[in-house]
């Protein structure tokens, strides 16, 4: 019967075309290098049946910080409290009596 609906093509590509949109979230996590992907995929992977985990988890794996981007937001923070202040701490005026 599969052969009369689908002709010459294999189950194989069949199941492809169909499995294939699944897991369009994890493809772009990983085509992107994002930093946190593990858990873009388990997102997809356990709530990507429903149409808000896979929405979800493909707004997450198109907007999440890549490694890249992640590793020099940590090169800045680190060069932040390295550096030394730049400018003096304001002096202390003794508080006048209170009468």
């Amino acid at each position: 019967m599969l052969h009369l609906l689908f002709g010459s093509m294999s189950l194989f590509t069949i199941l492809c075309i169909l499995i294939l949109p699944y897991w369009i979230p994890t493809i772009v996590a990983v085509m992107r290098h994002v930093d946190r992907k593990v858990g873009i995929i388990l997102v997809n992977f356990l709530l990507g049946w429903t149409v808000i985990g896979w929405v979800g988890s493909l707004v997450w794996a198109c907007v999440a910080e890549t490694e890249q981007q992640a590793r020099l937001r940590e090169a800045a923070y680190a060069n932040m409290a390295a550096m030394p202040q730049q400018y003096p701490a304001p002096p202390q005026h003794p508080m006048p009596p209170q009468q």
